[in-house]
């Protein structure tokens, strides 16, 4: 047996319009079984209500029957207790000749009195009730109460003195069988069912219509993820609220951007590569054919002239093997605590020379700061970064290296002079590939992966790269490294 509510062939309108439907129902059918419920007791209380007067009433002349009688139930009269238990009780001044049926419905303060069965012959007659001596014992009456338990009946007590003499007893109303209250019970019943069918009609209606309000957002979401699936990224959806149907609209919209950005990115990338590859492969081909044609004889500079080109090939197909093998998580790593300000050092001396070669002057200051590192990988990091801005400074100029520590990092921000990168650039320096049209950009050397490969490295040391402009005029580079424990 299938755990599905709904059938397969159900669409998110279907689904919700029939939870809508079914809520609406259960509600309006409890609604009008509990005011149904509510009417029909009303209905009966009243009567009943009106009989527990009626006893309260007739009471005062049971009791003048008993003083009468000598306080001896035996020796009152059962025709009279009879009498009075049948009917209303009589006025005080009613002339002895005026029709019973004729006996006003109001009594001496004004207040409304019970109604009675009228019977043919003028006779009235009141519900089954019975008279029980002060024990419970049966005096005159109906005998139908003899039969029925106390919690189902109305009582009430005849005092005098402050003594239970008697016990009035009457049989409540459980149902109608008069003509006029059942066929006004069987109208509110089909005002009941009249009422139910246009709350269901308004139950379809504005089911249908949520249905519709609720499921539009959907179906825009689902058309937009199909236009995704077919290549279409333009995609942009409105947002309509801050729920959940919100934040998907802002999710799809985000993937939307995302995936337009990763094939704009896939674009220049191969464009790029292409380009970068194809230079030197270009310059190779030149220079073989122009030697073997004779054009230009084979000499010490030509060689190394080949060799340049075939240096920058290898640059470009090595650094595309580190990044990648990145990306995939193949590069391996062994960390180990290690004095940060010492290996910083080093990287910094070894470039004081080629620093100068290019008119640039560079300086180092640091503290000390332990981090668990991998030491040949941050010397890739910091040669890559050091290498493009000794290649991307213009002389003369200054770089400088500074490492200090907070709490939680060892930080160290690497920044040069003329010229820097347009604001709109900066996020994107990591991109691998990434080409920007300033003077920044114009040189030959390098295959522009080197600081995707640093943003590889520095996250795989659980740290955190960034750039911004710097004071000399040129970038500066943040690198955060988090420090070992001990510290």
């Amino acid at each position: 047996m299938s755990n599905k509510i709904f059938p397969n062939s159900f669409t998110i309108f279907h689904k919700l319009m029939t939870t809508f439907l079914i809520l609406s129902i259960v509600l309006l059918a409890s609604t009008l079984f509990l005011a149904r419920w509510s009417f029909e007791k009303g209905f009966l209380d009243y009567p009943n209500a009106l009989e527990q007067v009626r006893l309260q009433i007739i009471s005062n002349d049971l009791i003048l029957e008993f003083e009468s009688a000598g306080r001896d139930w035996h020796k009152v009269s059962k025709v009279k207790v009879n009498e009075i238990l049948k009917s209303l009780p009589r006025p005080k001044h009613r002339d002895p000749s005026t029709p019973i049926s004729s006996i006003p419905t109001n009594n001496n303060d004004g207040k409304s009195m019970p109604r009675v069965f009228v019977l043919p012959g003028g006779k009235r007659k009141g519900p089954s009730t019975a008279l029980f001596d002060g024990d419970g014992g049966f005096l005159i009456g109906s005998d139908l109460l003899l039969n029925i338990e106390d919690n189902r009946i109305v009582s009430v007590p005849l005092i005098q003195n402050g003594k239970v003499i008697a016990i009035l007893k009457s049989i409540p109303v459980h149902h109608f069988s008069e003509t006029i209250p059942t066929e006004f019970s069987k109208r509110q019943r089909n005002l009941s069912f009249w009422v139910g069918g246009v709350g269901l009609v308004l139950a379809i209606a504005i089911s249908w219509f949520l249905a519709l309000f609720l499921s539009q957002p959907l179906k825009s979401i689902m058309r937009a993820i199909a236009s995704l699936s077919n290549g279409d990224f333009s995609i942009k959806l409105e947002r309509r609220g801050k729920d959940e149907i919100g934040q998907l609209i802002d999710n799809v919209n985000i993937l939307s951007k995302t995936l337009e950005s990763s094939r704009e990115s896939r674009r220049h990338w191969l464009a790029n590569i292409s380009h970068d590859l194809r230079t030197p492969i270009t310059i190779l081909a030149g220079e073989i054919q122009s030697l073997k044609d004779g054009v230009r004889k084979f000499s010490q500079e030509r060689l190394d002239s080949l060799e340049q080109e075939v240096f920058h090939l290898r640059k470009l197909t090595d650094d595309l093997y580190q990044l990648s093998i990145s990306d995939i998580g193949g590069l391996r790593y062994e960390f180990l605590n290690a004095q940060l300000n010492e290996l910083m050092e080093a990287i910094v001396s070894s470039y004081d020379n080629t620093a100068t070669d290019y008119g640039l002057k560079l300086c180092y200051q640091g503290e000390p700061a332990i981090a668990s590192i991998d030491f040949a990988r941050l010397s890739q990091l910091f040669s890559n970064i050091l290498s493009n801005s000794i290649s991307y400074t213009d002389a003369p100029g200054n770089i400088q290296v500074r490492l200090f520590k907070d709490k939680y990092f060892a930080i160290i921000k690497i920044e040069d002079s003329y010229p820097s990168v347009l604001d709109k650039n900066y996020d994107k320096l990591f991109d691998p590939l990434f080409r920007q049209d300033t003077s920044r950009n114009m040189r030959k050397e390098g295959s522009g992966l080197g600081l995707a490969i640093c943003k590889q490295i520095v996250e795989a040391h659980q740290g955190q790269i960034s750039a911004m402009p710097s004071h000399l005029g040129g970038l500066k580079l943040i690198v955060k490294i988090p420090l070992a424990k001990e510290q």
